[in-house]
């Protein structure tokens, strides 16, 4: 595959696809510098910047996507092999990585953030939606997103704060402290956090005092349920 190198936005304007609302790499690229994008770019092969990427749009590879600098989109940022920033990486819409995640600084989406591997950022990680990885979650400062999980339970931050719980409901209508609201948890025409009106404090605090929880998700609880305002992992 061939590598092509570009460093200013005239150099990428011959990528420039005929309807004009994006560009289009037919292999890898490699940035000389910081890089400013006016609108999306999409890249058969990796993506590999000396500084920093900054796109009007979308950022898409079919490799990896790695920079020196911060990687930032007002789209998604999309990569089927890892992503990596020295600073920070943010996404409009979600950010997603078939390998790992890996930020010097502070990882944020509006959306969600997926990874098949670890998600590790040097800062906080944020995400309007939920943030999952196959391996490690790992972030030197805090997690705030809808909800967080790790395949293997393996997360690490100062406090997390949630406003969802990971799983479908029917997992939790099984639970043994949740079985006497199996009904309630089960019932589609009624918003999952319902729950929360339903449940007294003290009968909160019970569900959430079994021993049967793992740490992860019992935090996840307290919160969801109005225990605490966020839980340290």
């Amino acid at each position: 595959m061939e590598t092509f190198k570009v460093a200013s936005l005239d150099d990428i304007q011959r990528f420039k696809t005929p309807d004009g609302d994006m560009y289009f790499v037919d292999g890898h690229l490699e940035i000389i510098g910081k890089f400013l994008v006016d609108m999306r770019i999409e890249v058969r092969g990796y993506i590999k910047a000396g500084g920093s990427i900054k796109a009007g749009g979308s950022i898409k590879a079919g490799g990896s996507i790695k920079a020196d600098g911060d990687i930032e989109a007002d789209g998604y940022i999309e990569a089927d092999g890892y992503i990596k920033a020295g600073w920070h990486i943010e996404a409009g819409w979600y950010i997603e990585a078939d390998g790992y995640i890996d930020a010097g600084g502070s990882i944020e989406a509006d959306g969600y953030i997926k990874a098949d591997g670890d998600i590790d950022a040097g800062g906080s990680i944020k995400a309007g939606g939920s943030i999952k990885a196959g391996g490690d979650i790992e972030a030197d400062g805090y997690i705030d997103a809808g909800f967080v999980f790790s395949f293997i339970f393996s997360v690490t931050a100062k406090w997390i704060k949630n406003s969802r719980l990971p799983f479908w409901r029917n997992f939790y209508a099984k639970m043994p402290p949740l079985q006497p609201w199996a009904e309630i948890i089960n019932d589609g025409s009624k918003c999952w956090g319902h729950l929360k009106n339903v449940l007294t404090r003290e009968e909160a605090e019970t569900v959430c005092a079994w021993d049967g929880w793992h740490p992860l998700l019992r935090g996840h609880l307290e919160v969801f349920l109005g225990l605490k305002d966020r839980f340290e992992p």
